[in-house]
């Protein structure tokens, strides 16, 4: 279980019954800074925090929020002399926001404020817009992960249109719970983690199923050790961007921009050659590339001093220096030849 973003060991698993997680009561309750009491006359659990009182008996499934009976999908159970409850009534009683990853069997549990948004357009997998209550439309970004370029303007990447339909599948339309970080971007964007109704943690669920790469930028850090273990499971899966086969079927019009921003990095491969990994000589490169775009003058000077110690280019610079002590010029046909002998 992630608290907030912070890793935390149960002494207990938790267990799924009937689609419904039940946490051990005490240990995730007392984490949350909820104060646990076991009611002896009324044979109840009662949890408070800040002027939330919900008392709860184990078997039933309806409990008490301060003078209000709620409903519950189930039970909280006695399970081993430990109590059990369920994790996402009991969280939103609290007004914390709950996530549960099927793929790794992990809990989130994220106790900072949010806000209530209606999702209203996405021009691509992790970019959305939203309108909130007040009715205001804002931009968002969703921390801590980065999904392929979708759109033709920002470049087209193997990935990236999977990850847009599929973000625009779960959120279009969807009503959604934003929380920030430490600071928004100098773009004018908002930075937000989004939560959805039924209970999922977007930007983890989008790195967990290999639709994004996990893109820490302090100091919005809260969550990248999580991010960090979901990405780790996805690799060892080799779910969508850690597949192979993600690169193997590129659209003809992807494959040769990749192609094209290979070569002129210095990296010659073809269709069939983009699923393979990267070496470290090719990362270097891409990288040197990236950080510094003037390199590109330097490799092609290099080019040229290796082809100047080719043989053949040997012979044509000989020649050329002899046409010129006897004062001779190269003709059309003769320089067509030696263009074709350079390339």
């Amino acid at each position: 279980m992630y608290l907030d973003g912070k890793r935390v060991n149960l002494p207990k698993p938790s267990v799924i019954k009937n689609g419904s997680a039940l946490i051990p009561l005490r240990s995730v309750l007392e984490a949350m800074g909820i104060t646990v009491k076991w009611d002896e006359e009324n044979q109840a659990v009662v949890a408070e925090k800040a002027g939330t009182r919900l008392t709860m008996k184990p078997g039933e499934k309806t409990a008490k929020l301060n003078d209000k009976t709620m409903e519950m999908e189930t039970s909280g159970q006695i399970i081993e002399g430990s109590t059990y409850v369920p994790l996402r009534f009991v969280g939103e009683s609290f007004s914390a926001l709950i996530g549960y990853d099927q793929n790794t069997r992990t809990i989130s549990i994220s106790t900072k404020s949010y806000q209530k948004a209606t999702v209203t357009y996405l021009p691509d997998g992790d970019t959305l817009d939203a309108r909130f209550e007040n009715g205001d439309t804002r931009r968002i970004r969703l921390i801590g992960i980065n999904t392929p370029e979708s759109t033709k303007e920002a470049g087209i990447e193997p990935g990236g249109k999977a990850a847009s339909a599929y973000s625009k599948s779960r959120l279009l339309g969807q009503t959604v719970y934003v929380t920030r970080d430490k600071r928004d971007d100098p773009y004018g964007r908002m930075l937000a983690y989004v939560h959805l109704e039924n209970g999922g943690f977007f930007n983890a669920t989008l790195v967990s199923e290999g639709y994004a790469r996990v893109m820490t930028i302090a100091p919005n850090t809260i969550w990248s050790s999580y991010f960090d273990s979901l990405q780790d499971a996805a690799k060892k899966e080799k779910r969508r961007l850690w597949n192979p086969n993600t690169y193997a079927d590129l659209e003809p019009a992807v494959a040769s921009n990749v192609i094209k921003d290979l070569a002129e990095a210095g990296i010659n491969k073809t269709a069939s050659q983009l699923a393979t990994s990267t070496t470290e000589g090719e990362f270097a490169k891409l990288l040197l590339l990236t950080l510094y775009p003037e390199a590109r003058l330097l490799m092609t000077g290099y080019k040229i001093y290796e082809i100047s110690k080719d043989e053949n280019t040997q012979r044509i610079i000989q020649a050329l220096k002899n046409k010129e002590s006897n004062g001779e010029l190269l003709n059309n046909e003769q320089m067509h030849s030696l263009i074709l002998l350079a390339l």
